[in-house]
């Protein structure tokens, strides 16, 4: 910290695989650091760079990258504590340009959360940490910030199950899914009702989750069932349309190719007013001609 309280013209700061650093004992002071533009902090212990982003005053700062690992069962509030709130102007502006909060969770046990050039690249699979540093981030943009929806993608390729909190599954307007595996993901949870666009790379097996889980947004496939009419005499609204839908899986013989178009209906009649891509493709059907 010696070497930061006497660099005030510092722009660029990163510090890179440095897990033995710890905080000072005695240190009550801040440091300004008025020209620096860009922080990364990576591989170092979570009280240390909790402790270098409370300390540190950076009004011009741009960009910020944190990449952290947290043991399993420890709060990710170690790190994004309530003491960083001089850093939230400065994330509000880091998000000026992003058009959604974005969520990337992988199989192999890292999450990343990004708005703008704010970037969080949590090394754990434990989803109760991913969802304490949405919660911080929402904060953090407050009202001074942009108000966005959430891009998730979601690797269903790792351990376990994901549940998707009822706060965060009502911002999430774009869904992106990979992996092969079946069952992980319960479509009683994906009346995602704010959901634009899903962008698809399962394997076809795991196809009619996709149609539970549309049926689950719009009523059943034919009409709206009885409970669906009794929710809406209830006053709940309904979900927005879905506007997209990308597919991405190739068939690899004719069985499975027939697989494919008889659950393109379900589909289709699921959500009949969505535009349905095909490896890119614009999809037609009969009654479109």
């Amino acid at each position: 910290m010696d070497i930061l309280s006497t660099s005030p013209h510092l722009e660029y700061l990163e510090l890179d695989n440095i897990p033995d650093l710890s905080p000072p004992e005695t240190h009550n002071s801040t440091i300004h650091l008025d020209a620096l533009n860009a922080i990364v902090l990576q591989g170092l212990n979570p009280l240390a760079v909790a402790f270098i982003l409370s300390t540190i005053r950076v009004p011009r700062c741009r960009s910020l990258t944190i990449r952290c690992g947290l043991r399993s069962g420890v709060s990710a509030q170690k790190l994004l504590t309530p003491d960083l709130a001089h850093l939230h102007s400065a994330i509000q502006d880091m998000a000026r340009t992003a058009k959604f909060i974005e969520i990337d969770r992988y199989g192999t046990g890292r999450q990343i959360l990004t708005v703008g050039d704010f970037k969080f690249i949590l090394e754990s699979e434990e989803a109760d940490q991913l969802w304490e540093a949405f919660r911080w981030l929402t904060l953090a943009l407050g009202s001074g910030g942009p108000t966005l929806g959430v891009r998730l993608a979601l690797d269903d390729r790792g351990p376990g199950s994901f549940y998707l909190e009822p706060q965060f599954s009502s911002r999430i307007t774009e869904l992106e899914l990979f992996g092969p595996s079946k069952g992980k993901m319960d479509p009683t949870q994906w009346a995602l009702r704010q959901l634009e666009a899903i962008d698809i790379r399962l394997g076809i097996e795991c196809m009619g989750e996709l149609v539970e889980m549309l049926v689950a947004r719009y009523g059943s496939i034919d009409a709206l069932d009885l409970n669906s009419m009794a929710e809406l005499s209830k006053g709940v609204p309904r979900p927005s349309p879905l506007a997209e839908i990308h597919f991405w899986y190739i068939p690899n013989s004719a069985a499975k190719e027939h697989q494919q178009k008889r659950w393109f209906m379900q589909v289709r009649k699921a959500a009949p007013t969505t535009k349905i891509f095909w490896a890119g493709e614009l999809q037609q059907f009969d009654e479109d001609h």
